[in-house]
């Protein structure tokens, strides 16, 4: 957990972890099988309005309450990834706080941010 940040979670080595893809990232985590099968997560992708760094949600749960937000960094030809694991709380108050709405029919849709 990281000091001071309710709802999230941070991991020990970003040099490595910063280098894999987020679904990468659940493989290595041992996150790849359910009950002895594949599991097939869902990604969405989002440019929000005034970044220039694409946003992948991935839910990690069938009620999409946690899930993982990583912004994808490229600099010099080169792909990062900047990942945080988000409890329930965390995780839909970011998407909250960012204009992604997470729908009761289990989509996620980039709103977009009211105009101040």
């Amino acid at each position: 957990m990281i000091p001071k940040c309710t709802g999230r979670y941070t991991c020990r080595d970003h040099s490595i972890v910063s280098k894999l893809a987020p679904l990468q990232v659940l493989e290595e985590a041992g996150q790849h099988e359910t009950t002895g099968k594949s599991k097939e997560w869902n990604v969405w992708e989002f440019q929000l309005t005034g970044r220039s760094d694409p946003l992948l949600v991935i839910p990690l749960d069938d009620d999409q309450s946690t899930g993982m937000i990583t912004y994808v960094k490229q600099s010099n030809g080169e792909t990062s990834y900047v990942h945080t694991l988000k409890s329930p709380s965390g995780f839909c108050r970011k998407l909250q706080a960012i204009g992604i709405l997470v729908q009761d029919t289990g989509s996620i849709d980039y709103v977009g941010l009211p105009e101040e």
